[in-house]
């Protein structure tokens, strides 16, 4: 939002629509294939590597992960991917908080992968 300037309402609105494109592709292509909302780690929004390694994980706590990936699966779910990808979680603590999460929404399908050392 920052780097291109837009506001929270039109990052929805990209994160949505993205979903929303690759699926009318598929349609219109008559093609055999999913779609995959994807959500990265909490550490990737603090830009400074801890993706990698989950230096993070310690100054937070379940609930604060699930806060703060609960407005992206929302938004994620709502547009209705195939799946979501909770992609390269690099701790148990945020992995444990993702499929707490997805009690919250039922009819999401979803994998965890993991980055670890």
């Amino acid at each position: 939002m920052k780097h291109h300037q837009l506001s929270h309402e039109q990052a929805e609105e990209i994160i949505f629509n993205s979903v929303k494109i690759a699926q009318n592709v598929i349609d219109e292509e008559r093609a055999q294939c999913s779609v995959a909302g994807s959500i990265g780690p909490y550490g990737a929004m603090l830009c400074d590597g801890s993706e990698f390694n989950g230096w993070y994980t310690d100054s937070m706590t379940i609930e604060k992960f699930k806060d703060w990936h609960r407005p992206r699966l929302a938004i994620l779910a709502r547009a209705e991917p195939t799946f979501i990808a909770f992609e390269t979680i690099p701790s148990k603590k945020e992995a444990e908080a993702l499929a707490e999460l997805l009690r919250e929404f039922p009819n999401v399908k979803a994998w965890l992968s993991f980055n670890c050392q």
